[in-house]
C-alpha cells in the first residue's frame, strides 16, 4: 500500500514540458518491481518504419511488461503519478520495466509516431503516446543517465525520482488540446525536441520503468498541468 508523502517536482523545462518528481518511488517499491520483473525479462525490441518490431543495435537492453489489473502496485503507482500530473492513465500501455546492463544504452528516439510512419492498431483507437513517465528503479554507478540532446539536458539515473514529459505540440485550433480523432484519422504532430536517449551503463546496473500515456480519455488540456509541476 502506498503512503502519501510530500513530493518535490521541478520543472526541467518548458517548451517541451519537463518535470523531475523526486522521492516517487520507495526503495521497497523498486525492489519490488524488479523482483517481479526479471524472471520475465527478453531482449528489448524497436519498431522499424512499418510499425514492425525488431531487434536493433540502437537499443541493448531487456524488458518485462507488467499489468496495472494483474499487479496492485502498479495500479496503485498509475494512480498517483496521475494525481502528479493530472492527466489520466486510463490508457496507458503497460509498465514497460527495462534493465540496462554494462554498455547498455538507447540511441535518441522520440516516442511519438512521426507523420510518415504507419501507426499501430493501438494508436488508431487511442492516439499517439501523449505523455512519458519514467520512473528510476535503481542507481547507477556511472553513466546511464537521461539525455535530451536537442535541449542540452541530461537526467541522472537516482533510484525513486521519475521524470515525465509531453510528447506532442499544442493544436491551437482546438485550444490546445489534442489533435486525435479515430473518426477521420486526424493525427496530433509530434514535438521532435523531446528527442531523448539513455546514455551508456559503464559501471554497474540500470532499472527504469516506463509508461505510455495515448491521447484517448485526456479531459485536461496537456498544456494546463497543475501548479504542482510548474
Amino acid at each position: 500500500m502506498l503512503v502519501l508523502r510530500p513530493l518535490h517536482v521541478e520543472v526541467l523545462n518548458e517548451d517541451p514540458r519537463i518535470g523531475l518528481v523526486y522521492n516517487f518511488l520507495t526503495k521497497r517499491h523498486a525492489l519490488a518491481l524488479r523482483k517481479m520483473a526479471e524472471p520475465l525479462l527478453f531482449r528489448a525490441l524497436v519498431f522499424n518504419a512499418v510499425r514492425r518490431q525488431t531487434v536493433s543495435p540502437v537499443r541493448t537492453s531487456k524488458v518485462a511488461w507488467l499489468r496495472d489489473h494483474e499487479v496492485p502496485l502498479v495500479a496503485q503507482l498509475s494512480s498517483a503519478a496521475s494525481a502528479v500530473t493530472g492527466m489520466s492513465f486510463e490508457s496507458s500501455e503497460e509498465l514497460q520495466v527495462v534493465n540496462y546492463g554494462v554498455g547498455g544504452h538507447y540511441s535518441p528516439h522520440a516516442d511519438y509516431t512521426r507523420q510518415h510512419e504507419q501507426p499501430s492498431q493501438e494508436e488508431m483507437h487511442s492516439g499517439q503516446r501523449a505523455a512519458t513517465w519514467l520512473m528510476y528503479l535503481s542507481d547507477v554507478h556511472r553513466g546511464g543517465g537521461t539525455v535530451f540532446p536537442d535541449l542540452g539536458l541530461k537526467v541522472e539515473a537516482k533510484e525513486g525520482r521519475a521524470l515525465f514529459w509531453l510528447n506532442l505540440l499544442p493544436n491551437p485550433a482546438n485550444g490546445g488540446r489534442f489533435q486525435h480523432n479515430p473518426a477521420n484519422r486526424t493525427r496530433s504532430v509530434g514535438n521532435n525536441r523531446t528527442t531523448h536517449g539513455a546514455c551508456p551503463v559503464l559501471v554497474g546496473s540500470k532499472w527504469i520503468a516506463t509508461k505510455w500515456l495515448h491521447e484517448l480519455g485526456q479531459s485536461r488540456m496537456p498544456y494546463d498541468w497543475p501548479a504542482s509541476v510548474r
